[in-house]
Formats: structure tokens, C-alpha cells, sequence
């Protein structure tokens, strides 16, 4: 859906919103449906939006939250921040707050 450059998805259920969609043009965040002219050694990113989240973020499995941790999909601080679980890998101790 186009329109998620300005408004991103919603959530359901207590989840959070989805992430817009994100085009930098040599870090430089641009619209993404203007028309730009690149010149040589321009960089490119473009980050699509994500979806909507859904449930309660302090109810989600712990199991899930350290495998995305450990794959690199959240980072030990959003586990923290977002769903409230401590994890300290390298004693391998998990506490939800």
C-alpha cells in the first residue's frame, strides 16, 4: 500500500505499530514517490514498511524473544525496553520485569 510512507500499520490487541517505509538517498531521507536525478556514487536504501504488531508485549514467549536476539532481529536493549525480559547472555539469565 502506497500509503504506508506516511502512516504506518496499525496494531492490534496491544502490539505496536508497523515501521514506515524509508528511502535515504546518501543518508538523506527523501520522499519515495519524487523523482531525484543521482549522480555518480549516490547510495541507495530502502527500508519497506513492517506490519502491525499484535498482543500484549510483556506476554510474549521468552523463547522468541532471545531467538530473535540471537538471530539479530531485536537487540538486548528492545527486549528490555519493549517486552520487559532482562537477558544477560553470557551468564545466561533471563528475568522478566
Amino acid at each position: 500500500m502506497v500509503t504506508r510512507s506516511t502512516i504506518p500499520a496499525r496494531d492490534y490487541s496491544g502490539g505496536l505499530s508497523g515501521s514506515r517505509r524509508e528511502v535515504l538517498i546518501t543518508d538523506k531521507s527523501v520522499h519515495p514517490f519524487t523523482r531525484y536525478i543521482l549522480e555518480p556514487g549516490d547510495k541507495i536504501i530502502i527500508r519497506d514498511a513492517g506490519g502491525g504488531g499484535f498482543g500484549n508485549l510483556k506476554e510474549r514467549v521468552l523463547e522468541r524473544i532471545i531467538k530473535d536476539v540471537k538471530n539479530g532481529f531485536d537487540t538486548l536493549k528492545a527486549a528490555k525496553e519493549i517486552y520487559g525480559v532482562s537477558i544477560d547472555i553470557d551468564e545466561k539469565k533471563i528475568r522478566r520485569r
